[in-house]
């Protein structure tokens, strides 16, 4: 598969569900944090065995930039939305 063909099985759709996990590594002396995506309708155990693993990284900040980056793109700017208060569509 060439760099086009992996970029566009990337690509989702509005609205599609992105479920990642996440895990910390330890042997042989080196540690750190990895994360994969959980495609819909696939279990964590496996997604686990057949999807790519992203890392080590250090911290889990360096973990959720990763995510960021390699799910939307550098273009993509994501901000976060604050807590949802379910009366918001209640009328007033």
């Amino acid at each position: 598969m060439n760099k086009q063909q992996r970029r566009a099985a990337r690509k989702m759709a509005l609205g599609t569900k992105i479920e990642v996990a996440g895990y910390a590594f330890d042997a042989e002396g080196k540690s750190g944090l990895y994360w994969f995506v959980i495609p819909d309708g696939m279990t964590r155990e496996e997604a686990f065995d057949t999807q790519e693993h992203y890392g080590p990284f250090a911290t889990e900040a360096e973990a959720v930039d990763s995510q960021r980056l390699v799910l939307f793109g550098e273009q993509c700017q994501v901000t976060e939305g604050g807590m949802w208060d379910p009366a918001w569509d209640r009328l007033q």
